[in-house]
């Protein structure tokens, strides 16, 4: 079943879509494993969902299952991708007009 999945610990509530077994109960545990990408403010961050979740809150909206969970250990939060170096030009050997030395 078509499941979204709010997580609670993280500030701007994050979701994500997923399919997981129907029904779930309030105060299952679940294992999640998962990772989220967004772009904020021209900065790239990465939010890396993995362990044990407790479920908080359930409903069902239009064949949906809605789940709001709370981590059971460390909360996950964003970090930011370094950007790579861009690849340096490299230039090939010069070559000089020989020189005469009197």
């Amino acid at each position: 079943m078509l499941t979204i999945v709010e997580l609670d610990d993280i500030k701007d509530k994050s979701k994500a879509k997923l399919d997981l077994p129907a029904p779930l109960r309030l105060g299952d545990r679940i294992q999640l494993s998962f990772v989220l990408k967004r772009s904020n403010q021209g900065r790239h961050e990465i939010l890396e969902v993995r362990g044990e979740y407790k479920i908080t809150d359930i409903y069902f909206h239009v064949g949906e299952q809605h789940l709001k969970v709370s981590a059971t250990g460390l909360a996950p939060s964003w970090r930011a991708i370094k950007k790579e170096a861009p690849l340096r030009r490299r230039l090939g050997p010069t070559r000089f007009p020989p020189t005469t030395v009197s």
